[in-house]
């Protein structure tokens, strides 16, 4: 795995949080999600799976997956997708962020999570982090959204580059040569991996 695609990884696991106490600061609740992620990873009691949905589902509650979706392939492809199809692109967009860091998560022991600054601008929010390894200090934007009572991740800029400019790349080139169907059993084949 490219060294961009481990450090997305990173990124997806450590925005793996739930945001849902409003009134506590995006950057706290990341401190609280992080510890309890390390935590599971750490803990010998659990085995792969025990660890695997732990981590799942603290992840999946804190993503705006269906915005995630949906900026990725932008406006114009979005509503060329029936109805059938945005469910199948966002299930299948779901597994492929989840599978990304699931598989690569043993690569992230020794390194530790320093956040910095915290900006709140109406319903919307960035914490900055910088990862920090032996080789390098890898800084890390997340970009958080307000919906309802929560807190939800809808990008992760990565040593400055956001993840969904960067699939965004990648599924539109595909859009704009194929079919709607053809880009969806490609994802499909993709999560399947």
């Amino acid at each position: 795995m490219s060294s961009f695609a481990r450090h997305m990884t990173l990124g997806l696991l450590i925005a793996g949080l739930s945001f849902s106490a409003f009134a506590v600061a995006p950057d706290a609740m990341l401190r609280q999600n992080v510890d309890k992620i390390l935590a599971s990873l750490s803990d010998t009691s659990l085995d792969k799976d025990q660890r695997w949905e732990i981590i799942r589902t603290t992840t999946e509650n804190s993503f705006d997956v269906e915005l995630m979706g949906k900026l990725v392939v932008g406006r114009d492809n979005w509503m060329s997708f029936n109805e059938a199809q945005q469910k199948s692109y966002i299930d299948t967009f779901r597994r492929i962020l989840l599978q990304a860091y699931s598989d690569q998560l043993e690569n992230y022991a020794g390194e530790r999570l320093e956040f910095g600054n915290a900006t709140i601008e109406g319903s919307k929010a960035s914490v900055d982090s910088v990862m920090i390894s032996k080789e390098r200090r890898l800084p890390l934007v997340y970009k958080l959204r307000q919906q309802g009572d929560e807190w939800l991740v809808y990008d992760i800029v990565i040593d400055g580059v956001s993840i969904l400019k960067t699939y965004r790349t990648q599924y539109n080139d595909y859009l704009k040569q194929k079919s709607v169907d053809a880009f969806l059993e490609m994802l499909k084949g993709k999560a399947a991996e």
